[in-house]
């Protein structure tokens, strides 16, 4: 949208540059070096006229380039406004470069351009004597307030495109939320049915193995825990995807964390600090969820832990924290996370942790000794809809300077 109004405003400095050619070179017959100064105006509009998607944000951050369009500007306002006479040719082309600027560095920095505009046209229209004193203080306040016009525009626009972002990632989170929850009701009719149709054809097969006295007992038992494992992974990720159906991040953890406590039998401190206003994408929302279950899976079945903690903050990044009192890991680990020593040591739940964060471009690390817990610590990035307002403030008041 903004370059649009760049691409409009250049079109004006060239429209108001080609008829004040033309009035010259039809009325005034211009010596060489007037009609040269005028041209050499025309790369600073017709450049980024055809260029601006391409190079927008290196034009507009370019204090050379905005330097050399101020001061052509002036050129052009004073010979045309001066010796050629026409000032309303200069007024409008002075309006449309505060203007512009107003666009690119805001308000207070296109002003100071518009006033020393403004001068420079009244100067060259008082010198000429065309002009009344009305209509100078018209012609200043109407470059001047091109400039404030300018940012005001270009605030809309931005608010408009903001919220048209918005409306478009509500658009994909509400067809991620269908989707999973579509996937969690497929799991549950297909998948988890299923294997727990397996586990029982497992189970009967063992007792009836048992009283024949077969030495393949044994495996059918295996067969059986291997159905009831995979049985409780399947309602792990189904109850994963339909709390995120449900609600935000924070009641994802919450709903999981509950789950987990109840099967487990262990009590978890849980800390939440998610605020609903804090927008979460779904793929950073399902990995939190997904490190979450697996990391309470591992101390389910090798932490022999009496109590955990769980710590969720969604902010400028997302951090998790999971830690318990258990028996710790074999070897100590002081946050740093080697995935083939994990792996050859047989610690894949952790490996597959730290390479899920890692493609969100996060980063993951364990805590642990023998005997004195383990804390694994998850950092994401987040987004958060103030801190980006100031982002793109900051970026504008550094094109400022």
């Amino acid at each position: 949208m903004v370059a649009g109004v760049v691409r409009l405003l250049c079109d004006v400095r060239l429209t108001a540059l080609a008829l004040a050619t033309i009035s010259l070179v039809a009325w005034s017959r211009p010596s060489a070096g007037v009609l040269g100064l005028v041209l050499l105006a025309l790369p600073f509009s017709y450049v980024p006229l055809r260029s601006w998607d391409r190079q927008g944000d290196a034009l507009a951050r370019s204090r050379i380039l905005l330097w050399c369009d101020t001061i052509m500007t002036v050129v052009v306002v004073a010979v045309i406004g001066g010796p050629a006479g026409l000032g309303e040719f200069g007024a409008a082309y002075a309006s449309a470069t505060a203007a512009l600027f107003g666009v690119l560095l805001g308000a207070r920095s296109a002003a100071g351009v518009g006033i020393a505009l403004a001068l420079v046209q009244a100067l060259a229209v008082v010198l000429t004597g065309r002009a009344s004193v009305i209509q100078l203080v018209c012609v200043a306040v109407a470059i001047v307030g091109s400039a404030w016009a300018g940012d005001r525009l270009a605030a809309l626009l931005r608010s408009q495109a903001a919220t048209a972002e918005e409306l478009a990632r509500a658009r994909v989170l509400e067809a991620a939320s269908h989707e999973r929850a579509h996937l969690a009701r497929e799991m549950h009719d297909s998948l988890a049915k299923t294997v727990h149709g397996i586990g029982l054809l497992g189970t009967a097969l063992a007792e009836q193995l048992g009283a024949e006295g077969s030495r393949h007992e044994r495996t059918a038992r295996l067969i059986e825990l291997a159905c009831r494992d995979a049985n409780r992974d399947t309602r792990a990720l189904i109850g994963g995807l339909r709390a995120l159906t449900a609600g935000s991040l924070g009641d994802a953890v919450e709903t999981s964390v509950h789950r987990w406590t109840v099967t487990s039998g262990v009590p978890v401190d849980l800390h939440v600090d998610a605020p609903p206003e804090r927008d979460v994408g779904p793929d950073v929302a399902w990995a939190v969820v997904r490190v979450l279950d697996e990391a309470l899976e591992n101390v389910r079945k090798h932490a022999q832990a009496s109590a955990v903690r769980v710590s969720l903050v969604v902010g400028r990044e997302i951090r998790l924290t999971v830690s318990d009192d258990g028996c710790g890991l074999p070897e100590p680990l002081d946050g740093a996370i080697d995935v083939r020593v994990l792996e050859s040591g047989g610690h894949y739940g952790i490996a597959g942790i730290h390479e899920r964060v890692a493609a969100l471009g996060g980063t993951a690390g364990v805590s642990s000794a023998p005997r004195a817990g383990t804390c694994l610590a998850v950092v994401l990035p987040g987004v958060h809809p103030s801190e980006a307002d100031a982002s793109q403030s900051a970026d504008r008041q550094e094109v400022t300077a």
